[in-house]
């Protein structure tokens, strides 16, 4: 997989969680986003990934961000809908 098409996957992805997370009701309460994460406040959660993915638009480096957004959104949609 070369370089430029990892960059657009990851773009889109990160297009999508933005739209994902201006819609959904997020969670006031801690949650246990699974066995080794708790995030004690959601929104500030979001929004610090989402910005540290702009900031780093395209930077794989940065993928566990998006990994956990991705993650949050897969957990919001089976437990809190």
């Amino acid at each position: 997989m070369n370089e430029s098409f990892k960059n657009t996957v990851f773009e889109e992805d990160l297009r999508d969680l933005r739209s994902f997370f201006e819609i959904v009701k997020l969670p006031e309460d801690p949650i246990r986003l699974n066995k080794y994460s708790k995030i004690t406040d959601v929104e500030l959660l979001v929004k610090s990934h989402l910005n540290i993915l702009k900031c780093h638009k395209g930077n794989l480096r940065f993928k566990p961000y998006l990994d956990r957004l991705m993650e949050l959104k897969q957990f919001i949609n089976q437990n809190l809908k």
